[in-house]
């Protein structure tokens, strides 16, 4: 997809559509509402089935079979589900999984309690783990929707926000709810999945949807459709891909990081029990790199902060490499988690203003994968590495990742211009026929 310099446009009136939207606030509140409670029952229930099936066996086996159990289906819905919130409407994609899961565990809580073993536990997981990438990718879909033109940086940000303190938030509600029993817990992801099933049928319908407008065939992608037209469309932005290629090296740092931590934390003579001290510490600087990230975005450049992010978390591993005790370890990852908050909203921004709707579920799928293919990479230098190696071992993948970002800065050189200038709210009338960018359930009409 070529990017070319936007042309001046008028304002017209906004669409019925938009005014029932409060003028697009009200449905980027109502985004924001669906994306905590679908994330929340994807913390919730990742952190509750394996210690319910922990419970049942007293087996970490079991329970780490449940882990790679959810895990494997994962990553093949994302091939499926990108595709499919292209040709359905995301509200709709976001509806049939949340009830389908919401149905799944209230059937999971009834064969608990009559006394059902672990393996009807363990196929709860995966279903959840489907339904949980399905999901995910239509309310990726829904936030590009509300986050356009000035909006764009402070809607991903808080989206970000949202994705990270509901992974903070999760196991301790689990945690917490598990203390009276398991049923608990598993309610608590039927009440939130239902909830969510139910806030995204009250989203505005789409005018139409891009994959079935027949005028819509070509154009950025050359007529390609499914994970190939998300392709053809990241191929043809650079600076896209060069921004995804800086995350998913930042990526394998912190997979290698959430590997070794318990290993590093017993070699400062802690209990392994605090790595998940740690881990809370590190989402919580995630949550506030990514609020304060929106501000940010208003006085730097899109792809200046995404770089000054890449370089940071370089920076914060080699510290971690360097740590001589655990709070300056602790610091370290914090530091990393930061520096990953105001990546992924530069990230999840520069992806809202520029893919083409028609394609974004399939080329948010695909990027989702590269994001996702590091992080079995930190457990296999974890497995390669010997114990007292590790901290030159992250020195190294550090500078390794140096490298990339000095490769992306150098190359997005080229492309800033398309990542820095925000393309024009859809509220107001495209000129010679351009998309009003991907904007579904409050799509404005001439």
């Amino acid at each position: 997809m070529a990017h070319t310099a936007t042309a001046a446009v008028a304002p017209v009136e906004p669409s019925r559509t938009h005014r029932r939207t409060g003028g697009g606030n009200r449905a980027v509140a109502q985004v924001h509402v669906l994306r905590a409670c679908d994330g929340l029952a994807t913390s919730v229930a990742a952190y509750v089935v394996p210690v319910v099936v922990y419970q049942l066996t007293g087996s970490t086996t079991w329970a780490g079979i449940v882990f790679v159990a959810e895990w494997l289906p994962r990553l093949l819905a994302i091939g499926v589900g990108g595709p499919l919130v292209d040709r359905v409407p995301a509200r709709t994609v976001m509806a049939a999984p949340g009830l389908a899961r919401g149905g799944l565990v209230a059937g999971d809580i009834a064969a608990y309690l009559a006394g059902a073993g672990p393996l009807a536990i363990a196929a709860v997981g995966v279903g959840c783990g489907v339904a949980a990438e399905v999901t995910y990718l239509a309310a990726e879909s829904l936030g590009a929707a509300v986050a356009t033109g000035a909006k764009a940086a402070g809607v991903q940000a808080v989206q970000t926000s949202i994705d990270q303190a509901a992974i903070l938030t999760g196991p301790l509600l689990g945690g917490v709810l598990l203390l009276s029993g398991p049923q608990y817990g598993l309610g608590l992801v039927v009440a939130l999945s239902r909830t969510a099933a139910v806030l995204s049928r009250t989203l505005n319908r789409p005018a139409h949807h891009p994959a079935r407008d027949p005028q819509a065939v070509g154009g950025e992608t050359g007529g390609q459709g499914g994970l190939r037209g998300g392709a053809a469309a990241l191929k043809a932005l650079l600076a896209l891909v060069w921004l995804l290629a800086t995350l998913a090296s930042m990526n394998l740092l912190s997979a290698l990081l959430q590997a070794a931590t318990s290993v590093i934390v017993t070699g400062f003579g802690r209990s392994p029990a605090v790595t998940g001290a740690v881990w809370r510490a590190r989402a919580a600087a995630a949550v506030l790199a990514a609020a304060a990230c929106a501000r940010l975005l208003k006085r730097i450049r899109l792809s200046s902060l995404a770089l000054a992010a890449s370089a940071g978390g370089a920076a914060a591993t080699a510290a971690a490499g360097l740590a001589p005790s655990y709070l300056t370890y602790a610091a370290a990852l914090a530091g990393l988690a930061a520096c990953e908050g105001v990546a992924m909203v530069a990230l999840r921004t520069a992806r809202a203003r520029l893919l083409p709707p028609k394609v974004f579920g399939s080329a948010v799928a695909l990027m989702v994968l590269v994001l996702v293919a590091p992080m079995p990479l930190g457990g296999a230098v974890l497995a390669l590495v010997p114990a007292d190696r590790l901290g030159p071992a992250l020195i190294t993948v550090a500078v390794l990742h140096g490298l990339v970002t000095v490769a992306a800065c150098r190359r997005l050189r080229c492309h800033r211009r398309v990542l820095d200038n925000p393309l024009p709210d859809p509220h107001l009338a495209p000129e010679s026929g351009q998309s009003a960018g991907p904007l579904e359930f409050v799509r404005s009409t001439p």
